[in-house]
């Protein structure tokens, strides 16, 4: 994985900071744990997530996988992605990570401000957004990085 602008590390730091660490199911909008109606939990080839956890490397695999697709959509997006400077790669990437690519693209006029880079119309865009709303402290943190880069 050669990715200039991205610090795997701190990108897991601030993901995990964003999104939670946990090895078990849990609703996203409360972080508490979801437990089968009937039956077990269980995801692949028959793993019982409630009599097997997943391990730090299922875990540390599933975060490279995604990381890797968010940056991929965001290459895709982005000619320049990799000259961003790693602030605002990060800030981007955590936005793909956590809405995905259908909702990212949805910041049309954020898109557009960052392809004639704009950044501080970019930051507003984020600022004004219902995404922020929603999570204040997040993307605000996001923005300022995607103007202060």
């Amino acid at each position: 994985m050669d990715y200039p602008n991205i610090n795997f590390a701190l990108l897991k730091e601030e993901l995990i900071r964003d999104e939670a660490d946990k090895r078990y199911p849990y609703d996203d909008k409360t972080g508490k744990r979801v437990r089968a109606v009937r039956g077990h939990l269980t995801i692949g080839i028959g793993r019982n997530l409630e009599a097997k956890p997943l391990s730090d490397d299922v875990v540390e695999m599933m975060f490279v996988e995604d990381v890797m697709e968010a940056v991929g959509d965001l290459k895709i997006i982005f000619q320049r992605f990799d000259n961003f400077s790693k602030a605002r790669a990060h800030a981007l990437v955590n936005m793909m990570f956590n809405l995905g690519g259908t909702k990212f693209r949805e910041f049309v006029h954020m898109i557009e401000a960052i392809e004639m880079n704009n950044w501080l119309v970019a930051s507003q865009e984020l600022r004004n957004s219902l995404y922020c709303r929603e999570l204040p402290s997040r993307v605000m943190r996001l923005a300022n990085n995607l103007l202060n880069g």
